[in-house]
């Protein structure tokens, strides 16, 4: 996951976090595509959040994970509510 912003997030696949997430057995639900909405995040059920920080994104980077676990939308996602994200 790369730019949250409590309405919308990106994800991205690369190589190196496909690889990451397959040698701990699990599989990356990524899409490849941009501004996706909470329901989106909530209908993928991730039991595991990796969230990619850039320069780019860096004023949405800094509370991301706090307004995610903050979230009510988002509150029986696994991996918000096991604090995995």
């Amino acid at each position: 996951m790369c730019a949250y912003n409590d309405e919308t997030f990106g994800t991205y696949k690369s190589a190196l976090q496909e690889s990451m997430l397959n040698q701990l057995g699990y599989t990356n639900v990524a899409t490849g595509t941009s501004d996706l909405t909470l329901e989106n995040l909530v209908s993928m059920e991730p039991e595991l959040i990796i969230y990619v920080t850039s320069d780019r994104n860096k004023a949405m980077d800094k509370d991301a994970k706090d307004k995610m676990e903050k979230n009510a939308v988002l509150e029986n996602v696994p991996a918000v509510k096991t604090r995995k994200s």
